[in-house]
């Protein structure tokens, strides 16, 4: 992943602005979004975004066009650290981890996503 986006995003996070939710990009009241949502709302196709989605289960990965912007080597956020064999921010965001949490984690492991 691109380092300046990674930070960007981690500072997004971290912001109190974004209010978090599971299993979607974005709520349709496009209040709440998941941590890769939020990443999507930093890119210069966030206006269009829900709508670029490659994934017909209700937008619960990036569109390509994000993670190409982003330099993410895959949709889901899933990378590797020596807690967890392997894993995924999309998983973690759905089982509770908080967006400080994966904040953390996009800081530490960036290179990696």
């Amino acid at each position: 992943m691109k380092k300046s986006i990674a930070m960007k995003w981690v500072e997004a996070l971290r912001s109190g602005e974004y209010r978090q939710t599971t299993s979607v990009l974005r709520n349709e009241d496009g209040i709440g979004h998941c941590c890769l949502g939020v990443l999507c709302e930093l890119s210069p196709n966030q206006k269009n975004y829900m709508n670029l989605s490659r994934n017909k289960r209700k937008n619960e990965v990036l569109p390509l066009v994000v993670q190409k912007w982003a330099g993410m080597k895959t949709a889901n956020g899933e990378f590797k650290y020596s807690a967890m064999p392997e894993t995924a921010l999309s998983g973690l965001n759905d089982n509770g981890d908080t967006f400080e949490q994966i904040a953390d984690l996009i800081e530490t492991y960036w290179k990696k996503l």
